[in-house]
């Protein structure tokens, strides 16, 4: 095999986001206990499929917005009833 062949092209921006945000929907459902992709489909909500955006600027505001849930999440203190 050459080493032309080898080689992968690198991802694109909004593919780069895409990936984030569904690594950031899998941390949220794993401490919320919920099934695995409803945080990422709560995410995109109107905008389901992911794969069809291509927009930086959206792709960017739900990363943002993902990313201030899960800091929330994780540095809020729980109340206790």
């Amino acid at each position: 095999m050459t080493a032309a062949r080898k080689l992968q092209h690198a991802p694109t921006a909004p593919q780069v986001l895409r990936e984030e945000i569904y690594q950031i929907g899998r941390q949220i459902d794993r401490r919320l206990g919920n099934r695995p992709g409803t945080a990422e489909r709560g995410i995109y909500f109107w905008l389901w499929p992911p794969d069809s955006l291509n927009d930086l600027g959206v792709l960017a505001r739900l990363h943002a917005d993902a990313i201030e849930f899960l800091h929330d999440l994780t540095t809020t203190p729980k109340e206790t009833p």
